[in-house]
């Protein structure tokens, strides 16, 4: 019970910090009140309204490589909260921000959780926690509508899923996969999970039961 409550505060503080820096910091630390929309936001939202009222997933329609500007995981997260605000996009990029403040915290919770089932000590997870709670870079960009709090979210969902083994493996590998889709970079870790998981087990199956999921999601995209 004490350890819920130290994960709890910890989870809790990562979340004010969060909220702080949303409220009052980010128009200071960006310089401008619309900081919630930076370079490369508007190539996600583009292609998914490209798509919704154009049939056509594309950053840039004039462009016949448009498809591949930007992958279509974090664009369809956009979409989803644009249609869920009745396709008001001024609302939805507003929103999109406290989602993530969200989607952040809960990944302080869920490095904590990583880090508590591989050192089974406490002390080292909530440091673990707690270093995530302030580091600058997942907390300054939940403000704005880029893709790095969901991918870090689904990144360490996936991890979570594969220390846990078993049927979670395919859990894993189809959350990585939509993790790849969200940012691309991901799709580095792929080898080093592969390779892990053939030292633990000995074995290809659960290599496989991660990759195939994977690879049927990732795919999807290219093909």
């Amino acid at each position: 019970m004490r350890t819920r409550n130290n994960i709890l505060i910890i989870v809790l503080f990562a979340l004010v910090i969060r909220t702080l820096f949303l409220m009052f910091g980010a128009e200071i630390y960006f310089g401008t009140p619309r900081f919630n929309i930076q370079g490369d936001t508007m190539s996600w939202v583009d292609s998914i309204l490209n798509l919704i009222y154009r049939g056509s997933y594309s950053a840039n329609l004039a462009s016949p490589n448009g498809w591949f500007y930007r992958p279509p995981g974090y664009s369809f997260f956009i979409g989803t909260v644009y249609l869920l605000c009745g396709k008001n996009l001024m609302l939805s990029l507003s929103i999109i921000p406290w989602i993530q403040v969200v989607l952040d915290s809960l990944s302080t919770w869920l490095i904590i959780l990583i880090t508590l089932k591989i050192t089974n000590k406490n002390a080292v997870a909530y440091l673990a926690g707690f270093i995530y709670a302030l580091y600058p870079f997942t907390l300054i960009w939940t403000a704005v509508v880029y893709a790095e709090s969901l991918s870090i979210f689904l990144l360490f969902s996936a991890l979570w899923l594969l220390l846990k083994g078993g049927r979670n493996l395919i859990y894993s590998g189809i959350i990585l996969g939509l993790a790849a889709l969200t940012r691309l970079q991901t799709i580095f870790i792929i080898p080093f999970i592969a390779l892990a998981l053939v030292y633990q087990y000995k074995s290809l199956k659960q290599t496989l039961l991660f990759i195939t999921p994977f690879l049927l999601i990732f795919s999807i995209w290219p093909v």
